[in-house]
């Protein structure tokens, strides 16, 4: 397939011919070259970003789309792609705070869904992993039973109904704080 021919493509054939190749880690060494030179450019940020993820630096995409954030704090994408980064990190609170961030900020309906279906996820992905610390530990089992929210939180998990309100997060959350656990 022929690479695009706009952002930063159009004037850097070596862009093109890097991607097409699959070499994130030469992409990656382009864009830092370039960004050396102007620094300011966002389009090469977002190519960089993208070979970050493919090749899993997570610290790095984090870093790279807080910047991106900083330029343009009104593109949904990004806030999105920090809470990704975060969930790859393990980060659980972090990345439901900045989905929850993402969500208040943002103004397109496409995106909202994706910011919801995300917290889903990470609320799902949380649950099991108390679930299975709860079946291992009975000192784990004896706090979830006693305040669900604050085991949780020892155990550096943040859940979507900890704090955000229904109208928040724009769907229904569970009736019960602890989801069946």
């Amino acid at each position: 397939t022929a690479a695009p021919t706009f952002g930063p493509f159009a004037s850097r054939p070596d862009f093109a011919r890097l991607i097409e190749a699959g070499s994130d880690r030469d992409v990656l060494r382009l864009c830092r070259r370039l960004l050396r030179e102007d620094p300011a450019d966002v389009a090469v940020r977002e190519v960089a970003v993208r070979a970050e993820w493919n090749l899993e630096r997570y610290e790095d995409v984090l870093r790279t789309t807080r910047r991106l954030i900083a330029d343009n704090p009104s593109e949904p994408g990004y806030r999105f792609l920090e809470a990704l980064a975060l969930r790859a990190l393990g980060r659980w609170s972090a990345s439901i705070d900045a989905a929850r961030r993402g969500l208040r900020e943002c103004s397109d309906a496409r995106f909202s869904a994706r910011y919801a279906q995300l917290i889903d996820e990470l609320d799902h992905a949380q649950l099991t992993a108390i679930e299975k610390l709860r079946k291992r530990d009975a000192r784990v089992a004896g706090l979830v039973d006693r305040d669900p929210t604050q085991a949780g939180r020892s155990l550096g998990f943040e859940l979507s109904w900890f704090e955000a309100s229904d109208a928040d997060l724009g769907r229904v959350v569970p009736t019960s704080p602890t989801g069946g656990i």
